[in-house]
């Protein structure tokens, strides 16, 4: 077969045809594994940085742990402090946002086979949205507790003649008794 006696048409479907056959080869030889290995390289450097920052991380939960047990050998005990961090953390939250933290009336705890299950009622004043960044942030950023229960209820003063919407925030830990061990 005679090159030359090839019509252009032809020759430049051919010239088409060879040219991907050679970039599919090139890629598959060498552009794959190079984004493969790049890829890995990512992953690896960033697992890197996270054994880097591992260090500081395990001092600021040891540092916590310290002002758990202070707390607790001065005579408060571990529900006490957990009291207090939620009363903590809600409040400086209520400030932030502009909510009104009402009533606390502090923990209900019900023991239910090997399990004592402890719930804090919060009731809340404000904004609707402010009042799910306040669930969303007591349970998933703080991880306080699971939320058993949201109420919403709007609340008009009949003097002031003012609406409000209140909350009653149902937050719940689960903790297993020491006899079930």
């Amino acid at each position: 077969m005679n090159f030359n006696n090839i019509p252009y048409k032809k020759r430049n479907q051919w010239l088409a045809i060879g040219l991907l056959v050679f970039l599919m080869v090139i890629y598959m030889a060498s552009i794959q594994p190079t984004m493969e290995l790049w890829s890995a390289n990512n992953q690896l450097e960033a697992q890197l940085n996270l054994a880097k920052t591992a260090p500081s991380g395990i001092k600021a939960l040891e540092m916590k742990s310290r002002a758990w047990e202070n707390q607790i050998s001065h005579g408060q005990t571990g529900d006490t402090v957990a009291e207090q961090t939620l009363v903590e953390a809600v409040s400086g939250f209520c400030q932030r946002n502009r909510l009104l933290l009402k009533e606390y009336p502090g923990v209900f705890v019900e023991e239910n086979n090997d399990f004592l299950i402890e719930t804090n009622l919060l009731n809340i004043e404000g904004s609707y949205a402010n009042i799910l960044k306040l669930a969303y942030f007591l349970e998933y950023e703080e991880q306080l507790g699971r939320i058993a229960s949201l109420r919403f209820e709007t609340v008009q003063d009949r003097r002031t003649r003012r609406t409000s919407l209140e909350a009653a925030l149902y937050l719940q830990n689960i903790k297993k008794t020491e006899n079930g061990i």
